[in-house]
């Protein structure tokens, strides 16, 4: 059955397991969620169940989730010549041979003060699943910024000065960058020869989330919407709704299919209003599944 547009139930990571992802009649992902009970493997239950929801949406044919290893991984510094603008990558290649129709491709994106190092267990499960995962390190919202900045995460006013239009602008090129980028060494490198670029996902934790979701449509105060094409499905880890406006006009454009993940633990951490009832208002704001 073809996959239009998926809206995702928000998954509280803290106080739900989830139990069931099926794609319904209607065309949207359903997730079914129980209360977990108390265990002494009680998060990694739930980081296995999240792991599998999000490989499901890169991966609608179905993908089963591999048994934990350590996919092999190279760090890069990529080049941005038009933007004199260095972008380290860390990339995790699958150990399975490629399918047919190539190897498909997740973009991560990290949080404010984050690296290449981010997301190390979704990338490593995702790999282990057979997706080329590739990390990206934004320039000016990473942890080197944070560190010319701040001398320690509770500065939360400096912290803040970080996240601001211009370096959301800046990873918003950083993606498309690595986009154009992954397309030049498809002709001239052969592991690339056998990664399948129409299909690419997207996905961010925090301020990535915020980048992924502006990927894939989302609008801002004088500012339209990119609605990157390449960008095939999207999961906004732990995002936040939108700091001015409206958020189901900010949300209006992102019409692929799109997964949500946060916790209700998930709180502020800049003191900028990210509430975890915030936090996960953003499934609520998004376009209704076709």
């Amino acid at each position: 059955m073809p996959l239009k547009m998926a809206k995702i139930s928000r998954f509280s990571g803290l106080p739900l397991l989830l139990t069931r992802f099926t794609l319904t009649s209607q065309k949207r992902i359903k997730l079914t969620a129980m209360q977990a009970p108390a265990s002494a493997h009680h998060s990694h239950i739930h980081r296995r169940a999240a792991l599998g929801a999000g490989l499901a949406l890169f991966c609608p044919w179905g993908v089963p989730l591999a048994q934990a290893q350590n996919p092999a991984y190279a760090d890069e510094t990529w080049q941005d010549t038009r933007r004199q603008r260095a972008v380290p990558v860390r990339i995790r290649w699958p150990q399975a041979a490629a399918p047919a129709a190539g190897w498909p491709v997740v973009i991560y994106s990290h949080g404010l003060g984050g690296s290449r190092d981010g997301g190390d267990v979704w990338g490593s499960a995702w790999a282990n699943a057979g997706l080329v995962v590739v990390h990206l390190q934004h320039a000016g919202s990473d942890i080197d910024a944070a560190r010319s900045v701040a001398s320690s995460f509770q500065d939360t006013a400096a912290l803040r000065t970080l996240g601001g239009a211009e370096q959301l602008l800046a990873r918003l090129q950083d993606v498309v960058f690595a986009l154009d980028e992954m397309a030049r060494r498809k002709t001239i490198d052969k592991a690339w020869r056998f990664v399948n670029l129409d299909a690419v996902g997207m996905a961010g934790h925090s301020f990535g989330a915020h980048t992924a979701l502006g990927m894939g449509g989302q609008s801002y105060p004088h500012r339209p919407a990119i609605k990157e094409p390449r960008i095939s499905a999207l999961i906004a880890l732990s995002p936040n709704l939108p700091v001015q406006g409206s958020a189901a006009h900010a949300y209006a454009g992102v019409t692929r299919p799109t997964l949500c993940i946060t916790g209700t633990l998930d709180g502020e951490v800049l003191n900028n209003g990210a509430t975890p009832d915030k936090r996960a208002a953003v499934f609520g704001a998004l376009p209704a599944g076709k």
